[in-house]
């Protein structure tokens, strides 16, 4: 989420789009309660447009099932959800997704849906949401950058403890 400066109003939003890395990279594994190496599936989303505005009016996320796809032999992309349907949002204006923020601490249901949209599938979705889940999710969806997200969450204080490692690895 961008938001004014002066006002700290939501003015804008970030889209991270889906994911085509394969299955297996680092980069995609999710930790679940049931596997720690379990593995986001490639997806991508289409964003729907009004002809006359160039506004956005809708968003949706299409998914492949890779295992099914190696399996059968043959890809099947299905959607995965729409933001306004799946997500309850009257519009895809900066308030709207402040406002699914917000719900995310106070509605359980709520940030059950957008921890398991994020999850892509995996995982019980009946899992409870802590309220550090809660704060992540509703950090994530807020932050523009890795700064506000660290402030949102509470660890602003750069951690000094393992520099050195960090330092070394850029070597």
């Amino acid at each position: 989420m961008i938001r004014d400066v002066a006002t700290h109003q939501p003015i804008g939003m970030n889209f991270i789009g889906g994911s085509v890395a394969p299955i297996g990279t680092p980069a995609v594994n999710i930790e679940t309660s049931k596997s720690k190496e379990s593995n986001k599936n490639p997806s991508f989303m289409v964003v729907k447009m009004d002809a006359e505005t160039l506004l956005p009016v809708d968003i949706d996320s299409y998914s492949l099932d890779l295992s099914e796809a190696n399996k059968n032999d043959q890809p099947t992309w299905k959607k995965s959800y729409s933001y306004r349907e799946t997500l309850g949002l009257k519009d895809l204006s900066p308030q709207s997704f402040y406002d699914l923020a917000a719900d995310i601490y106070t509605d359980d249901d709520t940030a059950r849906l957008v921890r398991n949209i994020g999850r892509a599938g995996l995982g019980d979705p009946n899992d409870p949401c802590t309220f550090e889940c809660k704060q992540r999710l509703y950090c994530q969806a807020t932050s523009a950058d890795r700064d506000e997200y660290q402030f949102c969450t509470g660890k602003d204080q750069l951690d000094y403890s393992d520099l050195s490692a960090l330092l070394a690895s850029t070597e």
